[in-house]
């Protein structure tokens, strides 16, 4: 089976309409809505991209999702795409080697899809391990 995408967006209704295009391009997706969730979910799953929203409520920004994705092993790390709706200035500590591509709100849904998909089947929609 295919590893799928995980997407980590603290507001409800873009994160459905985020992962209802993302299914539409074919691809399966899972939705949390904090960090915490999202690097807990990483620790028992194997995930081909992590879509993460910059600025998330709570105690945990996209930043630390990033900081847990450095940690994985490089055959065992997702692609990151950054979503965010903060200026530039917000970016500067972002690790570029981690996070394939930073994506300002708001999104195009059709075209983030198309997106994801291309970054999906770049890194070989890895196979979950059994």
């Amino acid at each position: 089976m295919a590893a799928p995408v995980l997407l980590v967006d603290d507001d409800l209704s873009l994160a459905l309409a985020i992962c209802s295009a993302i299914e539409s391009a074919g691809l399966p997706v899972e939705h949390c809505s904090t960090g915490e969730m999202a690097i807990d979910l990483m620790k028992m799953n194997r995930y081909s991209v992590v879509v993460v929203d910059l600025m998330l409520s709570g105690g945990m920004s996209g930043i630390y999702v990033i900081d847990a994705v450095r940690n994985f092993p490089p055959a065992e790390r997702p692609s990151v795409l950054m979503i965010t709706g903060a200026s530039v200035e917000n970016l500067r500590g972002v690790d570029r080697q981690v996070v394939q591509a930073i994506v300002f709100k708001p999104l195009d849904l059709q075209l983030f899809a198309q997106m994801v998909l291309a970054v999906y089947r770049h890194v070989g929609a890895r196979v979950v391990a059994p």
